[in-house]
């Protein structure tokens, strides 16, 4: 909670500096204010919101560092020497950031050893990669010329990443599969114009500028996943209600059609045989490459792997607990438990 405190009052101090230098320093800024405020306090406040919600999650983490680094840019306003590389290594930074994010969402980190290459390579450009490009333009436009190259790399990563996943993940990265691109094209734009000096003419070069809300797209994406989580629990409600009634083989078929997973299986513990069986009553052992939810003494969820990151699969253990205790010993589900399960499910 105290980082939380301290990154939202850094996030406003910092916004607040770039209101300021655009009043005493008019065109003092390199972006118009609006996009430049956009995307700051954006990823501060997506980021703030993801913390808050899946503090074990970095991305929450890496999206407000993000937006306070955003306004390091700021400092060149200062005027002298120091404040102006700072204000260059930030610019390097937030991209690096910006690119990390895209790679690991939405679990956080990178998985892949390909994806943990990309996002060390990343950051060896954006900051050892800063003091060498001192040397000289040269050094300079071939290290330009690399982060083009990388912002590339990452695209290709999240296409192949949504191309090669199962169902429910998906699911879990379609916000990125519409947002990432693009951001990390303007990345790669904006590297050209900034690093390289490559400039079509003044008015592609302010279309560019506000081209530059496309990074706002990455926080909206995180949102996104939030508004359809939300979504989600209130279908999650009526789920309970239409389960009440419910045979174990249409719970089971009603489980996976909600989380999207129509590999899920449903088994039920039977006490007098010491083992697990299917919902037609045939011998059922829990598989050791899929992840398994068990519910002591009642039944077991198995279920694709991808599920662990998904927020909705602890409403679902909520249901199986609510539908399967019931079903195995026959018995309907008492209108005081869904009522606490719809309670459950919406406000938690």
């Amino acid at each position: 909670m105290r980082l939380r405190a301290l990154l939202a009052a850094l996030g406003a101090t910092l916004g607040g500096w770039a209101i300021a230098l655009a009043v005493w320093k008019p065109g003092e800024l390199t972006l118009p204010v609006p996009v430049h405020l956009a995307i700051g306090w954006s990823f501060v406040a997506a980021g703030l919101v993801a913390m808050a919600r899946r503090p074990e999650n970095r991305t929450g983490l890496l999206m407000t560092l993000a937006g306070i680094v955003w306004f390091g840019r700021d400092f060149d306003g200062l005027g002298f020497s120091p404040a102006t590389r700072l204000s260059e290594l930030s610019q390097n930074v937030f991209l690096a950031l910006l690119a990390h994010q895209v790679i690991v969402f939405p679990d956080g980190v990178p998985g892949a050893r390909r994806e943990r290459l990309l996002v060390g390579a990343i950051y060896t450009l954006a900051v050892p990669g800063y003091a060498v490009s001192q040397i000289g333009p040269t050094v300079n436009d071939v290290l330009s010329a690399i982060g083009i190259v990388l912002a590339v790399a990452a695209v290709a990563v999240v296409v192949d990443r949504w191309r090669t996943a199962s169902a429910p993940r998906r699911r879990a990265l379609e916000p990125l599969l519409w947002t990432g691109p693009p951001a990390l094209a303007v990345v790669a734009a904006s590297i050209a114009k900034d690093y390289l000096d490559v400039s079509v003419s003044a008015t592609g070069d302010a279309v560019l500028d506000w081209c530059s809300l496309a990074y706002t797209l990455i926080p909206a994406a995180f949102l996104a996943g939030v508004l359809r989580t939300r979504l989600h629990r209130g279908a999650l409600a009526g789920l309970v209600l239409e389960l009440s009634d419910a045979t174990p083989a249409h719970a089971r078929d009603a489980l996976a059609r909600s989380l999207g997973d129509p590999s899920l299986e449903l088994a039920f513990w039977i006490p007098e045989r010491k083992r697990y069986v299917e919902a037609g009553g045939k011998p059922f052992d829990l598989p050791e490459d899929r992840a398994v939810t068990e519910l002591d003494g009642v039944a077991a969820l198995v279920y694709d792997p991808s599920l662990l990151d998904d927020p909705e699969l602890v409403r679902a253990e909520f249901l199986v607990d609510a539908v399967g205790y019931n079903r195995v010993r026959g018995l309907p589900l008492r209108a005081a438990e869904v009522a606490a399960a719809i309670e459950a499910l919406v406000d938690s």
